[in-house]
């Protein structure tokens, strides 16, 4: 999945659902997630959740792009 400039809440939607799916034992692909911060003090509202998941395995990937701040 790649949040390019869309906002990072869907995604956080899109992931839960495959882990709810993969729960009832549908079968589903690694969950690999991109997406860009301008500002992560401002912007990164999921890092705690994301990093979980990461920790857990059950996000295989995180990529955070993160974009110069401007004055």
């Amino acid at each position: 999945m790649i949040a390019s400039g869309s906002g990072i809440a869907p995604f956080r939607g899109f992931v839960q659902a495959r882990l709810a799916r993969a729960a009832q034992g549908e079968p589903s692909g690694p969950n690999v997630l991109f997406f860009g911060c301008r500002h992560p003090d401002w912007d990164d509202l999921y890092a705690g959740e994301f990093a979980s998941r990461v920790a857990e395995g059950t996000l295989e990937m995180l990529g955070k792009c993160r974009g110069g701040r401007k004055t």
